[in-house]
């Protein structure tokens, strides 16, 4: 089903009166929209997952994580805690509705993507559908940002990450998440900062390039970026942060529709800072 005829059927659903949990399921399966393994696109991996976590993060969510919030408030006899009729008086399921619809609205209209910064541990962000790992060139672990995703996704990363056989500088190469709270890790290798000369604006620049590019060809509507090489490969903060966001604006006004956010989390506050001020020129 095309965006055009989702929207309709969903604002036909929303502008229902007598709400049957049956409504909304034949909706969703006419679309192509349940999500039968649900469970990939939720936070709440271990111990259970919760409806309720899942709707904390429903601002900032993508398409797919709003179906499978759907599919999983269906379904709620695996959860033991209330019924879909219950939640749709309480005012759950229609922002849920809400969302899906304005992203599917944004597809159509070729809207540009959100691009935005924050602080924080990004093997814990829960409303993208990929996050990046700055990786070397063995794509078996190493320090940094890469240590710290493959330790939290788990052995299954790294086995995977043996059959990709390395990746060129500037490239990218996409696994499964395993154990992290996203469906996909795009692992790209940053370059070496050597004072300037050695290419490494170019190279950063098709760091994130050829990474927006994997996604794109996974249907990856958001994804999340660490700030690559300005770690252990010492590239100047300020001068990584022009190149990042300057080159992932540029792809995103040349593909308006392909994405709905664009996120960097980062380690520092001095980090984000710099970040924040890029992001700023482009609303200026």
């Amino acid at each position: 089903m095309e965006p055009n005829e989702k929207i309709i059927n969903y604002k036909n659903l929303q502008a229902c009166e007598n709400i049957r949990m049956e409504d909304f399921y034949k909706a969703l399966e006419d679309a192509g929209d349940i999500k039968f393994r649900y469970h990939e696109y939720a936070s709440q991996k271990d111990g259970g997952i919760s409806c309720e976590e899942e709707l904390k993060r429903l601002q900032n969510a993508d398409y797919d994580i709003c179906c499978a919030l759907m599919t999983m408030l269906l379904r709620e006899d695996h959860f033991c805690n209330g019924s879909f009729e219950e939640r749709y008086r309480k005012g759950q399921v229609s922002p849920i509705l809400e969302r899906m619809i304005k992203l599917l609205e944004n597809r159509v209209s070729g809207v540009k993507a959100r691009i935005d910064c924050m602080r924080g541990d990004i093997t814990k962000v829960n409303d993208v559908s990929a996050i990046v790992n700055a990786a070397n060139n063995s794509l078996l672990g190493g320090g940094g940002v890469d240590g710290a995703i493959h330790r939290a996704a788990g052995r299954e990363l790294l086995e995977e990450c043996r059959t990709l056989r390395g990746c060129e500088t500037g490239q990218a190469k996409i696994t499964k998440a395993y154990q992290l709270p996203c469906r996909h890790v795009i692992h790209t290798v940053g370059p070496i900062w050597r004072g300037g000369d050695c290419n490494e604006g170019r190279l950063l620049a098709d760091c994130y390039r050829n990474s927006l590019e994997v996604a794109a060809s996974h249907e990856l509507r958001s994804v999340a970026f660490p700030s690559i090489s300005t770690g252990v490969y010492s590239f100047p903060v300020e001068k990584a942060a022009k190149i990042a966001v300057a080159t992932v604006d540029k792809y995103l006004e040349e593909y308006k529709g392909v994405f709905d956010r664009v996120t960097w989390v980062l380690f520092d506050e001095r980090t984000k800072q710099i970040y924040e001020t890029e992001i700023d020129h482009l609303i200026k």
